[in-house]
């Protein structure tokens, strides 16, 4: 089997979720086809005369202060606007997105700087500053705040798809750190973690207007992808927040998996402070309770290699969080320079950090496209997982998931996976020396973090896969995988997770062939067993999770310290990967203490290939290395410039740093050299075989109008937060009337809210209420109690037009058993219907009136007086005729099975097709509505998920 090559870039536009987010995703054609750069973190702002407060001349720099924007004496106007642009943007060259703080907003002038930016082609990109629970006051710049509406239209009418969303801003990190430990009761259970913190986000984005960046601090960037509200991912990497490399493997994941473009960018600080060339002396000022200097904070090495790493990993936007300018005074008269820029007599000068961005705008001007990068192994988690690092900035505690729960064995899985691509990568941020933010990648940066709710597209990419074992491995995951292999994929599993789920046989007999397991047993530790299936390969870890547990459970996790670790993988198991993932490589360098990432540049049909090959030393020595092709011989290497005026610097390197023997073998054998602390980028062609280079792949858009009916207890909400795969199945649910009767109006908003941003299609089913006693009751015989009947309905249609709720099903019901006549029945419903009807279209509401056995009305007389028919086949079989030829007239289908006993009585049950004699009838029924263009709705009483979709797959095909 070859190496599967993946050659195409994400494309937001080309995914089903970009039409269904509740804001834009942000596209490559909004960023004019070509990596932009971020500058330019706040402005200077004067205070304005009001009734109450005479006029202030201080100017205030957003990045440092500013007084309360919602108080009373908040009226202030942005000074030096177009000077200040000029200089960042222009004149030093810093890059045209604007990462402005959120007072800016609310700026009297604020309409002058959007006019500017459109003027000029700049985008408003992430205002940040919120922090959820906390009233800015004072000199704070941090708080809870209302975006103002009129900056808002502003922007959207303005600018368009130049602005560029509100800031989600490391409250990931908040919520574990200050949220997730609060939790009462605490549920030891991944889906009610998943919920509360769900609903924790849920108000945080509203606040947002769902039109948020997602900057993460910790691991959870699919969560906020999922949700549709974010427009773009990425996190700021140094500081004391997670290893880069592992970092961008979920960003990566997160980005393919939903269809959204990423960005990367490098802070400052660290730890302990941040990097300021105010303070010149190696000793830096702690006046703050903080370091702050120019030997402070994240080291220019580590910022150099970082920017230039994120460039390789095709993020659409780059750049520094701070730092590039310092102020000073100025001389009178004095003009500007190319490292120096004068407004008001402040000199504005460029620092080292300033110079590498600058830098990097002009190597990313000559060489715009470093191609795309390899990524050919997908390490997937469990939905729920909830999975941060072992240990990190937010909590003194170790190896918890979700904030608030232990680790299990997939979770160590995952750890150690990490270990072995990313050696000490749980180091970053604990280390005064830096170690773990930019570690060493024996096998290069080849993996991505997929979440188990992936499409099958998105999946196909991947050469191969390995599968954690705590991956809930439902039917439909499972077939995904099925489908992955026979196209030519290969997967990992563990003997437990295969052990576990053999009731899938059930749904697919082929489940144990699949997995070879007449030859599974957990004796052998570290064994696995290989066998091809279809064009791919199937292999099974024998000895349950792979583990060696190491019996350690030490609670250590102190600054310049290692945290125990409690398992590693079997010597076996972690050889047999590591001999994987070495057979992943299409080219590498020879050196196991560099990190390093491939691009693929252009790949011909010949066999003559060009890559991008990036190379960074975190070490603090000389390293040398060689550049090896796994599929043939290098033909050519040339190194791109980077340009190195900072390295001589003494604040390039961390000034406190262990000894080089501390940190992995020398290795002084190598073609090419590389210094301490530096990167290097080349263009590589090579000569070989062709390699196996697979089409674009994209997830569909289901085109049927296809519906499930659920129970929606507790909340229909809580149904779709628990099937995350639903909206790749289906269009939308059908619930009973029954559920808005119980719930109360503000539950009814709120839950609206949430799925009118989900875009999910709704029906409303009142069948189950009309049954003339004790709810519904529209034969007019007793005329009060219809006139309640329809006023209830009236009153849940209120709370579904909340909903945005499409149509509302109906049904006739039985004759009173006396003094009424069938034909006065007939009229009193047919008169009921079209009031209902009337109440419907003023709600935007269609009605369909369905098929029912043993009622008022036999299917052919409700046709002649519903405007819109629903043929129910259960119903249909109960009542002895034949669906299929009802079909023709009906505008909606209700599909599911009745049941039979054994004196042949006909039970409407409601039941799975697949669990009926006449599956193939009701197939049929489902082909014709399909091609008839009618909404389709599963009815069945389900009893778990895997049945569903195992219905699906019979009627749809395999659709995985």
């Amino acid at each position: 089997m070859s190496n599967r090559i993946y050659v195409h870039k994400t494309n937001p536009e080309k995914y089903p979720e970009y039409t269904r987010r509740a804001a834009p995703a942000v596209t490559r054609g909004a960023l004019l086809h070509r990596v932009q750069f971020t500058s330019l973190r706040g402005f200077n702002t004067q205070k304005i005369a009001t009734e109450t407060h005479p006029s202030q001349i201080n100017p205030v720099d957003f990045a440092l202060t500013q007084n309360n924007p919602q108080s009373d004496n908040a009226d202030y106007i942005i000074i030096d606007m177009e000077e200040t642009i000029d200089m960042y943007v222009r004149h030093f060259g810093l890059g045209k997105v604007l990462w402005p703080v959120y007072p800016t907003l609310f700026a009297k002038n604020f309409d002058r700087l959007a006019e500017l930016c459109k003027r000029d082609g700049l985008f408003m990109f992430d205002f940040w500053g919120y922090v959820p629970g906390s009233s800015p006051s004072g000199n704070s710049i941090w708080g809870e705040y209302v975006i103002p509406p009129a900056a808002d239209n502003i922007m959207r009418e303005l600018l368009g798809n130049h602005f560029l969303g509100y800031d989600n801003g490391e409250q990931d990190g908040r919520y574990v750190g200050g949220y997730a430990r609060m939790v009462a009761p605490l549920a030891d259970c991944r889906k009610a973690q998943y919920k509360n913190f769900q609903h924790h986000f849920e108000k945080l984005l509203d606040d947002m207007r769902n039109h948020t960046v997602t900057l993460a601090s910790l691991t959870f960037l699919h969560y906020f992808a999922k949700e549709g509200n974010s427009i773009m991912l990425g996190a700021e990497t140094a500081q004391a927040l997670p290893s880069s490399p592992m970092w961008f493997s979920f960003i990566r994941g997160a980005g393919k998996q939903y269809g959204l473009l990423y960005y990367g960018n490098a802070s400052v600080w660290n730890r302990w402070g941040y990097k300021d060339y105010i303070v010149d002396s190696k000793e830096p000022d702690r006046s703050y309770g903080y370091e702050m200097g120019r030997f402070a904070g994240t080291s220019l090495g580590l910022l150099k290699r970082l920017i230039y790493n994120h460039y390789m990993y095709n993020c659409d936007i780059i750049g520094f969080e701070n730092a590039w300018l310092k102020t000073e005074e100025a001389s009178k008269g004095e003009e500007n320079t190319q490292k120096t820029y004068v407004i008001n007599g402040k000199r504005n000068v460029l620092t080292p950090i300033g110079e590498i961005q600058r830098d990097c705008v002009k190597f990313v001007e000559r060489y715009p496209d470093p191609g795309v990068m390899y990524t050919p192994l997908a390490t997937i988690a469990d939905f729920f997982a909830g999975w941060v690092p072992p240990r990190h900035l937010y909590t003194g505690d170790l190896y918890k998931v979700w904030g608030n729960l232990p680790y299990d064995n997939g979770d160590y899985q995952l750890h150690a996976l990490l270990g072995m691509l990313y050696p000490g990568y749980e180091n970053a941020g604990f280390y005064r020396d830096e170690r773990g933010f930019d570690p060493p990648t024996p096998f290069g940066e080849i993996a991505d973090v997929l979440l188990s709710d992936v499409r099958g597209a998105v999946l196909n990419r991947y050469t191969m896969a390995v599968v954690l074992s705590s991956v809930e491995l439902t039917l439909e995951f499972y077939l995904k995988l099925k489908a992955y292999v026979r196209g030519g994929g290969k997967i990992v599993m563990f003997a437990d997770t295969v052990h576990k789920y053999i009731g899938l046989s059930k749904y697919d007999p082929d489940y144990p062939d699949f997995f070879g397991m007449k030859n599974l047993r957990f004796e052998n530790a570290g064994e696995y067993v290989a066998h091809a299936y279809g064009c791919g390969t199937v292999i099974v870890v024998l000895d349950g999770d792979g583990f060696t547990d190491n019996a350690v459970c030490e609670k250590q996790n102190n600054i310049d310290s290692p945290i125990s670790q409690p398992y590693s993988f079997n010597p076996a198991v972690e050889k047999f990967l590591g001999d994987e993932f070495d057979g992943l490589r299409i080219l590498s360098v020879n050196n196991k203490n560099l990190r390093y990432c491939v691009n693929l540049f252009k790949i011909c049909e010949d066999g003559k290939n060009e890559y991008t090959l990036y190379v960074a030393n975190s070490h603090f020595r000389t390293e040398y290395f060689d550049i090896v092709c796994h599929n043939g011989t290098v033909a050519n290497a040339e190194r791109l410039d980077i340009s190195g005026g900072v390295n001589g610097r003494e604040e390039y390197l961390p000034l406190m740093r262990e000894n080089d023997d501390d940190i992995g073998i020398e290795n002084k054998k190598g073609a090419y050299a590389i210094e301490p602390g530096d990167c290097q980028i080349w263009r590589i062609t090579a000569a070989g075989k062709p390699l196996d280079v697979y089409p674009e792949s994209l997830p569909t858009i289901r085109e049927k109008a296809l519906f499930l009916k659920i129970d929606p207890c507790p909340s229909i909400k809580d149904y779709l937060l628990d099937h995350p795969t639903f909206c790749h199945n289906f269009k939308g649910v059908m619930f009973e009337a029954g559920y808005f009767d119980r719930l109360d109006r503000n539950a009814a908003k709120k839950e609206a809210h949430y799925l009118k941003l989900q875009k999910v299609r709704l029906m409303v089913d009142f069948s189950g209420m009309i049954n003339h006693f004790p709810d519904f009751s529209l034969i007019r015989n007793i005329a009060e109690r219809t006139e309640k009947s329809i006023d209830k309905i009236a009153e849940i249609l209120d709370k579904a037009h909340l909903y945005g709720v499409e149509a509302a099903i109906f049904t006739s019901h039985r004759l009173a058993e006396n003094e009424y006549t069938v034909e006065q029945g007939i009229q009193g419903l047919k008169k009921s219907f079209e009031q209902i009807d009337r109440i419907c279209m003023e709600r935007g509401v269609t009605m369909y009136v369905q098929n029912r056995h043993e009622t008022l009305l036999p299917s052919g007389e409700i046709r002649s007086i519903a405007n819109h028919y629903a043929v129910n086949t259960a119903y249909a079989q109960a009542g002895g005729y034949n669906c299929i030829e009802d079909l023709p007239f009906a505008s909606l289908l209700l599909l599911s099975a009745s049941i039979v006993d054994r004196f042949g009585q006909y039970y409407a049950a409601n039941k799975p097709v697949c669990s009926s004699a006449s599956k193939d009838e009701l197939k049929t029924c489902f082909i014709a509505a399909s091609e008839k263009n009618i909404p389709i709705v599963m009815t069945a009483s389900y009893s778990c998920w895997d049945e569903a979709i195992h219905d699906l797959i019979y009627l749809n095909g395999n659709i995985y």
